[in-house]
């Protein structure tokens, strides 16, 4: 279907119609789809038009927003399962995909791209999307680590008021310091000055 679309367009939009009998006019009019295609896929990245695939991400992370986070569990590490809320006894299986992805698909809220996990169900091995598993792992995952790197229950402004207190105290040796050695260089002299 898509190559008779192409063969057509190259036909009559490139090539007017016409048969071409020479090469070096036929790979013209190639080169110039080749160039149109590449133009049109930066204007539509720099458009921003929001395609079906980004709207489907987005609906799958409102969906998983209902989800529990609690029918998680991660068994080891990169690899998750969740409960179905739906089937009794299903479970299903997130992993974490090893290596780096630049792909520009990938959801704000989750911090990351469609390829940075796979889910074994329908949604996540056929249709090569992020399922509202992958999004509630995702979550989860930013969850714990949060609490794992939470500040300790001292808090900002007791940290700040020992900070002080680690300052005055200096201070007060310092000032102690100083008068001690003041003290003991009047004693001196009054001692001299007694003899």
């Amino acid at each position: 279907m898509h190559i008779e679309r192409m063969h057509k367009s190259i036909k009559y939009i490139y090539l007017q119609g016409k048969n071409v009998q020479r090469l070096d006019k036929a790979l013209g009019a190639l080169m110039k789809l080749v160039t149109d295609r590449l133009f049109d896929r930066l204007i539509m990245l720099n458009k921003g038009k929001v395609s079906s695939k980004l709207t489907e991400l987005r609906k799958r992370h409102r969906i998983s927003l209902t989800l529990d986070e609690g029918s998680v569990s991660e068994v080891s590490s990169g690899i998750c399962q969740i409960m179905s809320a739906s089937v009794a006894n299903n479970v299903y299986t997130v992993c974490e995909n090893r290596g780096g992805c630049d792909c520009q698909l990938h959801c704000e809220e989750c911090e990351c791209c469609i390829h940075t996990y796979s889910c074994d169900c329908i949604h996540g091995s056929i249709r090569w999307n992020k399922c509202k598993h992958v999004h509630l792992v995702s979550r989860f995952l930013q969850q714990r680590k949060l609490t794992v790197h939470a500040f300790n229950p001292v808090t900002l402004s007791q940290e700040f008021n020992d900070q002080q207190l680690a300052n005055l105290e200096h201070s007060k040796l310092a000032n102690s310091a100083v008068i001690f050695h003041h003290l003991q260089s009047t004693e001196n002299t009054t001692c001299q000055i007694q003899r």
